[in-house]
């Protein structure tokens, strides 16, 4: 297998380490302190890259699925009030915060398992693969290309045209509906 590009899991050239796509630079774009090392094997079988986003509960980054042989993105649970990461890459509880910890990475589970089952919904990216590793709990999601509301809307100069705004929200009102 080819070497991979961190950044974005497209294969490097021979002999180069920066990304002629995306500039991705293994020297100086280090994921945070908090977050996996980039090129941190998970389940044997993935490939941890860039870390991508945080949420109250979770570390999210892309990655690469060596069985599947495509790009993935993979959410680490991490819910950083009440946890810190070891010396070894572990998942820790703060004292006094285990049990928390433990009712929370349930939720974390059980949400994930409620994605797996979504796939037909189009406005969830689905989740094909839970694991735990670390001390954590780790759901694998399918790999979509796009960009955040945010981006767009900035982008588009503060507004978007209700005719691409428009197919957008009925995709998120559908998936909602079902949700509910």
């Amino acid at each position: 297998m080819a070497k991979l590009c961190m950044g974005c899991m497209n294969p490097l050239p021979e002999g180069k380490t920066t990304c002629s796509i995306c500039g991705f630079d293994p020297i100086t774009d280090r994921n945070p302190e908090h977050c996996l090392p980039t090129a941190t094997s998970l389940q044997g079988h993935y490939i941890v890259g860039r870390f991508t986003g945080e949420g109250s509960d979770c570390l999210t980054y892309l990655a690469y699925d060596r069985q599947l042989r495509e790009p993935c993105f993979i959410q680490e649970f991490f819910p950083g009030t009440i946890c810190h990461r070891d010396t070894i890459g572990g998942v820790q509880p703060m004292s006094g915060c285990e049990r928390t910890f433990e009712e929370y990475a349930d939720a974390f589970r059980a949400n994930a398992r409620v994605l797996s089952r979504m796939r037909e919904l189009p406005a969830v990216v689905p989740v094909y693969d839970i694991f735990e590793e670390n001390g954590t709990v780790y759901a694998v999601s399918d790999y979509c290309q796009g960009m955040t509301l945010t981006r767009k809307i900035k982008l588009s100069g503060g507004r978007i045209p209700w005719n691409e705004a428009r197919p957008l929200f009925m995709a998120l009102v559908s998936t909602l509906t079902h949700l509910n």
